[in-house]
């Protein structure tokens, strides 16, 4: 069969699951030439090596600009369905369930967590389409793809979805973060700095960031705080530790390495994790973690991403100050094989083989 890919989680702005969506679309289509993937436009300049492969969405429909273009996105896939240039016995491929067609035969999805479910208050409109419409949507497809066991046991428990249709695939590294660089990484700060890394969101716990790195300060650490993104409204910094918390906006995929390789520290905490893509890129660039035990970050057994209960600052600091202390960096173990792209990519072309 066929394969036709749904990646218009793929725009000019890549959240975690924009990531995931290239990395795997770009390796299928490099794999597969009679495949074709469909990304938001804005999203095709990681897509030269295979621009014939590449068909292009409306820009409106992009992830990044909220909840409305999410509809637009679940409404576009159904016009995609019912065109006549996707014949009923091509494979479509969903990088995310909000790209689920309701009427195709052959549809295999990959779900990254159930967030919105835990957390409905934070996510209204996910809440209704996770609770109301993906279920029996799910229940239709082929095979189901998920990026951990946390995940898996999730999805079936709250789905009543038989285990054995959902294939457990982890996520990959970027060649990026693997690669040393020929010469040292540019210094991106003047001061030694803590590090965030993710989408500014409730349920990302900020304000957790925000009062360990005021406690550090408190217990004689000199260390900035750097975050990646801009300052949502709901987030105040500490008067104590204001002028030491910096938010860097949209940073580049060669500034986010040469951040991984000087932070001290990355800062996880959030309330739910499917995966945890900074945590591995943070520990291949050679910077330790200490993130969220809500989610799948406890089963990667890397040594050297320590967990912790998101909710306590208290242990959140002592953890912080001891592996701060010990300098951890030149401890550091590379992430396991089985955290690569390649490998990944490998698997779901399996999976979609056997669909």
């Amino acid at each position: 069969m066929a394969l036709v890919i749904n990646a218009t989680a793929v725009s000019a702005h890549l959240s975690g699951i924009g990531r995931y969506a290239l990395e795997v679309s770009r390796g299928i289509l490099a794999a597969d030439p009679s495949a074709t993937a469909w990304v938001c436009q804005g999203g095709g300049d990681a897509f030269q090596d295979v621009a014939n492969q590449v068909r292009f969405a409306p820009a409106a429909c992009a992830p990044f600009l909220g909840a409305r273009a999410h509809l637009r996105r679940l409404a576009w896939t159904q016009g995609l369905a019912s065109r006549s240039t996707l014949r009923r016995n091509e494979v479509l491929f969903a990088c995310s369930p909000l790209e689920l067609a309701i009427r195709h035969p052959h549809q295999v999805v990959t779900i990254h967590d159930l967030t919105p479910l835990l957390f409905p208050r934070h996510h209204a409109l996910q809440a209704h389409i996770f609770r109301h419409a993906l279920p029996n949507l799910v229940r239709h497809c082929r095979s189901v793809i998920v990026p951990s066991l946390h995940t898996r046991d999730h999805l079936a428990e709250a789905w009543n979805l038989p285990s054995d249709r959902i294939q457990v695939i982890p996520h990959g590294i970027s060649d990026l973060f693997l690669t040393p660089p020929v010469t040292p990484p540019a210094r991106p700060h003047d001061r030694p700095y803590l590090l965030w890394v993710g989408r500014a969101h409730p349920t990302k716990n900020l304000p957790m960031v925000l009062a360990t790195h005021a406690r550090l300060l408190q217990m004689g650490h000199d260390l900035d705080l750097l975050m990646t993104g801009r300052c949502p409204p709901w987030v105040t910094p500490p008067c104590e530790s204001q002028a030491r918390v910096h938010f860097l906006g949209g940073v580049s995929d060669l500034r986010l390495r040469d951040l991984y390789h000087h932070a001290r520290l990355l800062l996880l905490p959030s309330w739910n994790e499917g995966f945890g893509l900074p945590a591995i890129e943070a520990l291949a660039c050679g910077c330790p973690v200490l993130g969220t035990n809500q989610g799948a970050l406890p089963e990667m057994g890397e040594p050297d991403l320590i967990t912790t209960n998101p909710h306590e600052l208290d242990a959140q600091a002592e953890l912080a100050d001891q592996i701060l202390r010990q300098d951890r960096r030149a401890q550091l173990h590379h992430p396991r094989e089985w955290y690569r792209w390649k490998r990944s990519v490998a698997q779901h072309l399996h999976n979609l083989r056997l669909s």
